[in-house]
Parts: structure tokens; sequence; C-alpha cells
């Protein structure tokens, strides 16, 4: 998560355009500042379902060091097929939606930060249950924009 972390900075400082820095800026109290600490928090916390147990079971070695340390889960195999109806977004996003309100959030406010955690790999998880947009076949941003290629981190770089 930290890697993530880091390079949404570095996407932040060096490649995001000024207009839309502005507008994420615009509704922070402080400004750019905290739209820089918003962009670079959410990256970081962007994959926390896949610190769940139904997640990290899937990887042994992985999975043995987090029980190591204390987190009790089955075998990936003793979850059986229940284990992939919690995918680590939706099992992120209503874990930090959960955090979000223990804090004094509203469902709708904490919704607005953690459908980003929810919506990756391309699904989104709102009231209505899942979307999917997967196999759009469309990016975002046009392949011809000149803001199409993230910019080449120099090694050691942040």
């Amino acid at each position: 998560m930290e890697d993530s972390a880091a390079v949404a900075g570095l996407l932040w400082d060096n490649w995001v355009p000024t207009s839309l820095r502005g507008l994420i800026a615009e509704s922070l109290p402080g400004g750019e500042t905290d739209a820089r600490c918003l962009v670079v928090w959410l990256a970081a916390v962007h994959d926390i379902g896949k610190a769940t147990p139904a997640f990290a079971c899937q990887v042994d070695e992985l999975a043995d060091r987090m029980r190591a340390e204390g987190l009790e889960m089955r075998t990936a195999r003793g979850f059986g097929p229940d284990r992939r109806m919690a995918p680590h977004g939706l099992a992120g996003q209503l874990l930090f939606s959960e955090w979000l309100e223990s804090r004094g959030w509203t469902g709708r406010q904490a919704g607005q930060l953690t459908i980003v955690v929810g919506g990756g790999g391309g699904s989104s998880w709102g009231a209505a249950g899942p979307r999917s947009d997967q196999g759009a076949g469309r990016s975002a941003v046009p392949a011809a924009h000149p803001r199409a290629q993230p910019p080449t981190v120099a090694a050691g770089a942040g």
C-alpha cells in the first residue's frame, strides 16, 4: 500500500493536470495541500480488502506470516466456494465505510470515498449491488492524449 501512495504522490505532482487538481482542491478546506493528501491516502488504502482472511488465504506463505502475527484465518480450502462471495473490493469498501462511520461520518459521506476502494478491479458496490465496467474496452483518457502515459519514475525516487 505504501508503494501505491508513493506513486499517487508522484502522479499528483508531475502528471495530473492543474485544472483537475484545482477541481479536487476547491472542495477541501486546505485546498491543494488537502487534495494531494486525500489522493495519496486513498491510493494507500485502495486495496485494504486484500488484508482480509478471504483474500489473504489464497497464498499460503503470506497467509502463514499473517497468522504468525495473530490474524486467525482458515485456509483457502477451508473457506470453500464461499470465499468468492467477499471479493477484496467489496470487503475493503465495507470495512473502510465502517471505519469512517465509527468516526462520525454518515453513510452518504463515507460512500464518496469508499467507492474508490470498492471500485478496484473495475467493479463498484453501491446500494443497488455490484456494477462492473470491466470489458468496456475504453480508457478514461484517450491513448493519443499527451497525458495518457504516466511519467517514468527514476530508481530510488520517492
